[in-house]
């Protein structure tokens, strides 16, 4: 949900606009109370439905969003919020449950799309890449320049903040290979996440299996440095291996 900004008046230089000031204030309180319940009439099924939310825990949400935390976190969804401010251990758990459940469904549907734009690309401009040379101003350059490859990063040129995607099978001797890699640089302090999808089974057990014979660090893996999944057919179109960084909208391909 979005909510509204507020914005605030630090300071009135001359007395003679305060009242100016207070009705223009009183009058953006009524328009943003408008915007807000016309809002949660109009998306409130909606909402409860993308969020897998009952009524009652938007009731809750809300409220919490009236407080402090709407000022500390405006855009904070509406899982972390009641996640955080859960009550009971228990009630902490499901949220976070459901949160990695969203959060999986969000990647796998980015990567299948990325595949599939990429591979559009391909198909109709199979001599182009996405990046154009630039001259030494900045500016683009000519009019029929030929565009280059932009340069594909490392394990090691990766930043704290990266998410880090392995799509690997249970078959395949190089996604062990590439995960072994990863798991060093992570041991030895990288501080990326790297989350692993298995495409060849919906099996938990199966996934279990396939990291207890890699190897995985149960400890990283208690963490959240390492996830484990099975993917539901979204990336089976994608080549495994394939190691993949989060760059803004788009999924970089990441060397191991």
């Amino acid at each position: 949900m979005t909510r509204p900004r507020y914005s605030v008046i630090a300071l009135l230089v001359t007395t003679g606009l305060s009242g100016t000031v207070q009705a223009s204030s009183v009058e953006s309180d009524a328009t943003r109370a408008e915007a807000r319940a016309s809002e949660g009439v109009e998306t409130a099924p909606a909402r409860t439905q993308h969020w897998d939310l009952s009524d009652a825990e938007w009731e809750r949400y809300d409220a919490i969003m009236e407080g402090p935390r709407g000022l500390w976190s405006p855009d904070l969804d509406p899982i972390w919020v009641l996640g955080i401010h859960a009550e009971t251990e228990r009630e902490r758990r499901y949220y976070a449950e459901l949160a990695v459940e969203q959060e999986r469904d969000r990647v796998t549907g980015e990567l299948a799309f990325q595949h599939a734009y990429d591979a559009a690309w391909d198909r109709l401009y199979p001599d182009r890449v996405l990046i154009e040379p630039r001259d030494r101003s900045g500016s683009a350059t000519g009019a029929t320049p030929r565009m280059s490859e932009p340069s594909t990063p490392t394990l090691d040129d990766l930043r704290a903040d990266d998410r880090v995607v392995l799509v690997a099978a249970r078959d395949c001797n190089r996604c062990g290979d590439i995960l072994e890699r990863a798991v060093e640089r992570l041991q030895d302090g990288a501080q990326w996440r790297l989350d692993v999808f298995l495409t060849d089974t919906d099996a938990d057990q199966e996934v279990r299996r396939w990291a207890a014979e890699n190897a995985v660090p149960i400890d990283l893996v208690r963490a959240g440095r390492i996830t484990l999944n099975h993917d539901d057919g979204t990336l089976a179109d994608h080549d495994t291996p394939s190691l993949l960084r989060q760059s803004g909208q788009r999924w970089q391909p990441v060397l191991p």
